[in-house]
């Protein structure tokens, strides 16, 4: 079975939607995303009703927790003046939406567990990099997959494998395409992928709306 491994969407529907139709294209049907739909980006109330209408299994990230009030660390002007300008967009129905998110979630699949946090097995706020990976980090899971870098990552340890897919809406490595993997539970293979898209509309989009411009140094050609 072929699974889908998403993170970081951060309201940027059109990104969301070309991965999307890449994923249907290569026959996925089972989708995980590791947090944060919303932040950053223009289309936050779009997301949810995408992830809604798609039945995408996630978690909340911290990014999700502080449009909600939940979250008070690792916070800075712009991800403030972003929050702020996030909740204002949500209807009652989508915060609440975001409020019963889980902090994490364990699902298996063919015999495979995987086990899904935001930034890492003890904290939605830490980040875990290439220079961070220990194999104390893998539990009793197969899997473990996280995101919050934004920067993609599969490594395979003696305890099991680890899977960061990178951002899908607003990626922080060279390379401004929507990240993402496919995980295969028959022989636990991972694929790190990249898909193009206009990123003109949201650039438009964020230039139109309150949010800070910088946001779209991001998504920037």
């Amino acid at each position: 079975m072929k699974i889908g491994i998403l993170s970081d969407v951060h309201a940027n529907v059109y990104a969301l939607k070309t991965v999307l139709e890449q994923l249907k294209r290569e026959g996925i049907e089972i989708i995980l995303h590791a947090g944060d739909l919303v932040g950053y980006n223009p289309t936050p109330a779009a997301v949810i009703t995408t992830f809604q209408a798609e039945g995408i299994s996630t978690i909340q990230g911290n990014h999700d927790a502080a449009v909600v009030g939940n979250w008070t660390e690792n916070s800075s002007e712009l991800m403030d003046r972003s929050t702020q300008w996030t909740r204002n967009q949500l209807d009652e129905t989508d915060l609440l939406y975001l409020q019963n998110l889980p902090e994490s979630m364990t699902v298996e699949y063919d015999g495979i567990t995987i086990h899904i946090v935001h930034g890492s097995p003890q904290s939605q706020g830490e980040y875990i990099y290439p220079d961070d990976i220990t194999e104390t980090l893998i539990g009793d899971e197969d899997v473990l997959v996280f995101g919050h870098t934004h920067y993609p990552i599969v490594s395979s340890l003696s305890t099991g494998l680890l899977i960061n897919p990178g951002s899908v809406g607003h990626p922080r490595d060279s390379n401004l395409d929507p990240s993402f993997a496919i995980l295969d539970t028959d022989t636990l293979p991972v694929s790190l992928q990249r898909v193009s898209y206009s990123r003109d509309i949201v650039q438009r989009k964020i230039k139109k709306s309150d949010l800070p411009t910088e946001i779209s140094k991001h998504i920037e050609k």
